[in-house]
């Protein structure tokens, strides 16, 4: 398993938040849906291995799901207001 460099088509700036992905042989994030990186055909990683990086993350879906949940609340009063 070699880098070909078909990974850098689909370099993405860092976080595992924003769906991004790290292939560990390329050391690079990627945007990519699949499991395997499309470059050296290793698995990529979808969390970070660090407690303190695992809870950033967690807080941050917290957040977005909240956010979610108030635009949901508010889009639902504004229909049965009209």
């Amino acid at each position: 398993m070699t880098c070909k460099c078909i990974c850098i088509r689909h370099k993405a700036s860092r976080g595992y938040a924003n769906g991004h992905k790290l292939c560990n042989y390329c050391n690079l994030f990627i945007k990519w849906d699949e499991l395997w990186c499309p470059c050296c055909g290793n698995k990529l990683r979808t969390r970070p291995r660090h407690s303190k990086y695992k809870a950033k993350l967690r807080i941050k879906k917290q957040k977005e799901k909240q956010m979610q949940k108030a635009q949901n609340k508010n889009s639902n009063i504004i229909l049965h207001a009209q």
